[in-house]
């Protein structure tokens, strides 16, 4: 699910696009998870997978059979720019041509940047596979079989190799690549999985099946420069990390939806212009002091989940975070009593999770408590509050 960065424009802002299964949408964030738009752009269908270039942005359509596209700004929507694909799980573009996968065709194909040249079968014999990714010389995708694999092939469907790298129990619905890596996620599938892996993009060695393992059913990748973009089904939220796996954040976006898939950033900003150089001395110009730098915002905290630790003897969890900074955590969501911890500097914080009175009597009688939990770190020192919403389940035996 990665698209190369074409002709760059000059703009404002750079987005985050995801594809929202359920509510058959495109949407879209600043980069900084500001101005959540889950609705911007009405697919006609169920998306699985988004693309997008410096012009359009392109997305699978799982349940419509089809290819969808529209404008950059969400203007003239394609549902059905290109049609008769049997499940296609994924979508990836070059600057000339659209690739993807089918899922229940097993194969790969291929496009015109156009739409023109539908290739069906450009490699066959690909079983199940659910994720795409390409750099200027391969195609990859992720297989979901019972014995999982990624394979890979020329840009023109030669010298296939379906069986590349083996992955095991992984459902690998989510790949992407820079020139070193290519990453893999793990979707799960009986329920959301946590991992995100890597492996050498030139040989298939190294192979690393959890460089990140807090992730909720990672559905989608995209790296874009030295960031690492994953959509998160389990929870409806846009993660980002390092491509060498730290400074993780499972909620960079909270989309407010329940599952997403597919996820894509743009290449629309302009780069930091350098301040000038001060001159030289003995140039015969004064040199005038540097201006004092005016002091920026503050910075937004950053919150992740490190573990939720159940009690069934009591019908109660212990959930553990960490934040980034002092502050305050406050614990919130249906059918549990609110909480509040203080964060007195960076590091772990502990929450208790507990059923509040009206919930308890069913959790007595049923032995579980299906939950989700909102987390709300607020940093001391201004910045903007960071959310992460977890899914649980109490039990009490």
């Amino acid at each position: 699910m990665l698209a190369f960065s074409l002709l760059f424009a000059a703009s404002a802002h750079a987005y985050v696009y995801w594809g929202d299964f359920q509510g058959g949408t495109i949407g879209r964030a600043n980069l900084d998870g500001t101005n959540v738009e889950d609705a911007f752009i009405p697919t006609g269908g169920h998306p699985v997978a988004v693309a997008v270039t410096s012009s359009h942005i392109y997305w699978a359509n799982e349940t419509g059979g089809s290819i969808g596209r529209a404008n950059i700004d969400g203007t003239a929507v394609e549902p059905n720019f290109i049609t008769g694909i049997n499940k296609p799980w994924g979508v990836a573009v070059s600057p000339t041509a659209i690739f993807w996968p089918s899922l229940g065709g097993n194969e790969i194909g291929k496009a015109n940047l156009d739409g023109s040249g539908k290739t069906l079968g450009l490699v066959t014999g690909v079983g199940s596979p659910c994720s795409i990714a390409i750099d200027s010389g391969h195609v990859y995708w992720g297989s979901a079989q019972l014995t999982a694999f990624l394979g890979r092939a020329s840009l023109t469907g030669s010298s296939p190799e379906r069986e590349w790298v083996n992955l095991g129990t992984y459902v690998p619905c989510g790949l992407a690549a820079n020139s070193a890596n290519l990453f893999f996620a793990d979707t799960g599938a009986f329920g959301p999985a946590h991992e995100i892996g890597r492996v050498n993009i030139k040989d298939g060695s190294g192979l690393d099946k959890s460089i990140i393992g807090e992730a909720e059913g990672p559905c989608g990748l995209t790296v874009f420069g030295s960031k690492l973009y994953w959509a998160n089904s389990g929870n409806g939220t846009i993660g980002v990390a390092n491509t060498d796996a730290t400074a993780v954040d499972e909620s960079l976006v909270q989309t407010g939806v329940d599952e997403i898939c597919g996820v894509a950033v743009d290449s629309l900003f302009s780069p930091p212009i350098p301040p000038p150089a001060p001159p030289e001395a003995g140039s015969g110009g004064s040199v005038s002091p540097a201006p004092t730098p005016t002091p920026g915002p503050p910075t937004p905290g950053t919150i992740r989940l490190l573990k939720l630790k159940p009690n069934p003897a009591r019908g109660t969890a212990q959930l553990k975070v960490e934040v980034d900074e002092a502050g305050v955590v406050s614990l919130s969501g249906k059918g549990v009593v609110a909480a509040k911890a203080t964060a007195r500097a960076a590091g772990p914080v502990t929450l208790s999770v507990r059923p509040t009175k009206a919930k308890l009597a069913t959790l007595t009688q049923t032995g579980r408590l299906a939950t989700k939990l909102i987390v709300t770190f607020v940093p001391g020192n201004g910045g903007a509050k960071a959310v992460l919403r977890q899914s649980s389940t109490l039990h009490k035996r």
